[in-house]
């Protein structure tokens, strides 16, 4: 992108802001962008697009598990190390590998790695089936579940001090946890035994009080920069995180993209300066048009001014309103619907998303982080967290957090900034949109189109949100506006970034956005 990344949001009914590392490293060291990288997999298969820091455009579309694909880099650190047992780890999914079904419950997703140099990276993503760490780096894309849909998305880096820090936040949500490892390194196992890695894995946490806030202690690796981070348990709010805690925290108004139409989304909120609005998608993706039924992202960007995008698995339906939710703002990938098709973006690198490309493809985003891991000789020194309502090994979504849209209850409130909330689908599956009052809930329903691939609606994990107006920032989560969605926790995270921001605004039409007068 043009300008860099300048902060990074977080919402878990979390919120977290901060500056984003220049520099990225790997479990050890890394060149810059594969531990800071941003990825969307088209719909249908493995084909994908990513930004990485010095790129003016999305990459051309590349298998998302292609050697040199940051995917395949970062997972085969891991996957590809001598020394598995070195490494930390906690993967949490509400469809994990091996389940038949999405599990209704948190539908968090995520990896977390460490060693037993103090540092390791935080990957959010919407994939279903992702990742099955009992599979060598070319299966990590094998299964249809995770080629149907579009996916997003963002990893990060930080010290394991900081990675306890949001392992407490992402705590707030409840996700699945499906998989966890104790390092074998003596150094490394302090981490995962800290007081905040145990809660998250045994689940301890008693939320007392219901939410709270960061103080400014949590930074990225390298050129570092405060992290706040704002938190919720999925009982504080009864309704979408985008209006009850985004838009309020954030004082910005926000776009939401939702894929679906104004009968399945949560209504727009369009009273007072705070605006919510929905993207409800098909929306492009560089080239590719993303149908409303193929994209598991939702995302979301302030309506104008910040320069951030948000990535989440919680879009604005009235599911979505039901659990806990967070939302990860920051740089961003799209992965296509139906394989491993992808776009990416990063921070100084566009001016549009990257060409379709596979997102697991060596040198790209995704392959790069994950493959630090995978093909480490010392995976054993690494910690490890990864949290999913859908992970690896679940037949089913776990059904968790019961609770109302995040986004009109909660992160609109916060961000006191109306917001546009991607959750593909129609009217009638997504939450209305909220039109009353200064902070609007608009939904975004689909189909957008990433690049140059629309994703259908019923293709597309990601769930993501932006600010209606005046702030450039973008936001992702697993959770969107549906009915199901409120059931649970959530964590909806935005990123500072005016040309991402853009980017997904772009996204956003006259046809897909279920809009406020």
């Amino acid at each position: 992108m043009k300008e860099k990344i300048q902060n990074v949001f977080l919402f878990t009914y979390i919120y977290i802001y901060g500056t984003q590392n220049r520099n990225c490293r790997k479990l050890k060291k890394c060149s810059y962008f594969m531990l800071q990288f941003f990825v969307y997999k088209l719909p249908a298969g493995k084909s994908s697009h990513y930004l990485k820091p010095t790129d003016a455009d999305w990459t051309a579309a590349a298998d998302i598990d292609a050697q040199q694909q940051p995917i395949h880099s970062t997972m085969n650190k891991y996957l590809g190390s001598g020394n598995k047992a070195n490494t930390n780890i906690i993967a949490y999914s509400n469809y994990p590998p091996h389940f038949k079904f999405e599990l209704p419950m948190s539908p968090g997703k995520g990896v977390i790695m460490a060693e037993d140099n103090n540092k390791g990276f935080w990957l959010v993503h919407t994939a279903k089936y992702f990742p099955n760490l009992a599979l060598g780096i070319g299966d990590l894309f094998s299964n249809e579940k995770t080629k149907k849909d579009a996916a997003a998305f963002l990893c990060m880096s930080y010290s394991d001090v900081n990675l306890r820090a949001i392992a407490k936040i992402i705590d707030y949500e409840q996700p699945i946890v499906y998989f966890t490892q104790r390092s074998a390194a003596a150094a490394a196992q302090p981490f995962y035994d800290s007081t905040e890695i145990q809660k998250l894995v045994n689940g301890l946490h008693k939320y007392q009080p219901t939410a709270s806030a960061s103080g400014d202690g949590i930074r990225t690796l390298t050129a570092p920069g405060t992290v706040k981070i704002f938190a919720s348990a999925p009982v504080a709010y009864s309704s979408d995180i985008y209006s009850n805690y985004i838009v309020k925290i954030m004082q910005k108004s926000m776009q939401v993209y939702t894929p679906g139409t104004t009968t399945t989304v949560l209504r727009k909120s369009c009273v007072g300066p705070l605006k919510l609005e929905n993207v409800l998608g098909p929306i492009t993706v560089k080239d590719t048009e993303i149908p409303i039924g193929q994209d598991s992202a939702r995302w979301s960007v302030p309506k104008s001014d910040s320069d951030f995008i948000c990535l989440s698995n919680t879009g604005r339906t009235a599911n979505d309103a039901k659990y806990g939710a967070s939302v990860a703002c920051v740089f961003f990938v799209y992965k296509l619907p139906g394989g491993k098709s992808s776009h990416h973006l990063l921070p100084n690198a566009a001016t549009d998303w990257s060409a379709v490309e596979t997102i697991d493809d060596q040198n790209k985003p995704m392959h790069s982080t994950m493959n630090i891991y995978i093909a480490s000789g010392t995976k054993q020194n690494t910690n490890i967290v990864a949290y999913s309502n859908y992970p690896p090994h679940f037949k089913f979504q776990l059904p968790m957090s019961p609770g109302k849209d995040i986004y009109s209850n909660y992160v609109v409130k916060i961000l006191k900034k109306s917001m546009q909330v991607y959750t593909p689908g129609t009217t009638a599956t997504v939450l209305r949109k909220s039109c009353v009052g200064t902070l609007k809930v608009e939904n975004v329903l689909g189909p957008i189109t990433v690049k140059d691939t629309e994703i259908p609606i019923g293709q597309d994990s990601a769930r993501w949100s932006v600010s209606k107006s005046d702030s450039d920032f973008i936001c992702l989560c697993n959770t969107g506006r549906t009915a199901n969605d409120v059931k649970y926790g959530a964590i909806v995270a935005c990123v500072l970034s005016k040309d991402a921001a853009d980017f997904f605004r772009k996204m956003i039409t006259k046809e897909n956005l279920d809009a406020c007068p």
